[in-house]
């Protein structure tokens, strides 16, 4: 059965030209917010305030860039090392435990193995904000307020049970007979680990 050739020549239109042009045009619209915002940034406050609106600032100024990282009123240096140490801190903690805790789940059975992997995914049902109340007082209790450790300790809270989950996932994907290869070879289970499956 042959198909027609007008509907061919539709197709190749559609999905082609007109495909991309859409999707050039849903992409431009997306990024137009962080344009706007990218050009505020080298504007004055004057033409930030202006009506009518000015789109296009006046010159291409870094004051308002050396204001937020030099401010005394808004440190934005200080916000960033900050975010930088939690972020690095609980992103280490939260790989290292979260592959020897998916690995684990992923290749050995044990009692109590599937109520470990339903207990993490119950966990992704609950909103973090449920949890701001019952974190704030366990954290004035044991004085961590306004340190670094309530910050990362709820991170790595909050990220752990979603990392092991996916991990148990990627884990077994990877076929076994890889891993007994490699002990074969004179590796063991953690040589294995690391060499093969990660």
């Amino acid at each position: 059965m042959t198909r027609a050739p007008g509907r061919d020549l539709a197709e190749r239109v559609l999905g082609g030209p007109v495909l991309w042009l859409g999707l050039a045009a849903l992409t431009l619209f997306a990024m137009l917010p962080f344009v706007w915002v990218f050009l505020a940034s080298f504007k004055t406050r004057a033409e930030l305030y202006a009506t009518p609106i000015v789109y296009l600032p006046a010159s291409l100024s870094v004051a308002n860039y050396v204001e937020a990282w030099t401010s005394k009123l808004t440190p934005f240096s200080r916000f960033f090392a900050n975010s930088l140490w939690v972020s690095s801190v609980t992103m280490v903690a939260t790989t290292l435990v979260s592959i020897l805790a998916g690995y684990a789940l992923a290749r050995f059975r044990f009692a109590g193995r599937q109520t470990f992997l339903l207990i993490f995914l119950a966990t992704q049902m609950f909103p973090a904000v449920l949890l701001i109340a019952p974190l704030l007082s366990q954290w004035y209790a044991l004085g961590l307020i306004d340190t670094y450790q309530a910050l990362i300790y709820s991170n790595f809270s909050f990220t752990v049970p979603f990392t092991v989950w996916m991990l148990v996932g990627y884990f077994e994907s990877i076929p076994l007979e890889l891993e007994e290869s490699a002990m074969l070879d004179g590796c063991n289970r953690f040589g294995a680990l690391c060499r093969v499956v990660l």
